[in-house]
């Protein structure tokens, strides 16, 4: 049975998170190589933020802190506690891939994996030409001047700044 790691714990919290960031196999878009790449590239994003964390109002330098930041990421600002409908929607990930009699069960197996390896990784490498630190819905607003869109994956545009 596949369960997420302690709520906080740094690999909990990114587990959570990236749950609720990155489409699930449900969604018409998602390929299991366009979900990797998605976590992967949120991971660089959650790092390069605890590395620094000021201009994204985290009120330090930890994953709880940027994961926590006033209106950076919709629903986990009181974190651990998430708004209901994430953990309901978390809830269903994990029915799912639990559920060997659900034909969707072994996406969705592979899916938490893909999570739950790149939240306890150690370390990660930022494919950007400068420090990918931002991630917003496909066809939203830039998060501000500043920022360059790197690439958009699974409905998800991704930022750098500079270096």
């Amino acid at each position: 049975m596949i369960t997420l790691p302690d709520p906080m714990s740094v690999a909990g919290i990114k587990a959570r998170l990236f749950l609720c960031e990155c489409p699930a196999p449900s969604d018409h878009s998602y390929t299991p190589d366009s979900a990797a790449e998605a976590i992967n590239l949120m991971d660089v994003v959650i790092r390069n933020r605890v590395l620094n964390p000021r201009p994204f109002m985290a009120t330090g330098p930890s994953v709880l802190a940027v994961v926590q930041a006033r209106g950076q990421f919709a629903g986990f600002g009181g974190y651990p506690n998430i708004s209901p409908s994430l953990v309901t929607h978390v809830q269903d990930i994990l029915n799912i891939a639990n559920n060997e009699r659900d034909q969707r069960s072994a996406n969705y197996k592979d899916f938490v994996s893909k999570v739950l390896t790149v939240a306890n990784a150690s370390s990660n490498t930022d494919p950007s030409p400068g420090k990918l630190v931002a991630w917003r819905t496909h066809n939203h607003s830039s998060p501000g001047a500043g920022f360059v869109l790197f690439k958009t994956v699974l409905k998800n545009d991704f930022y750098y700044k500079a270096s």
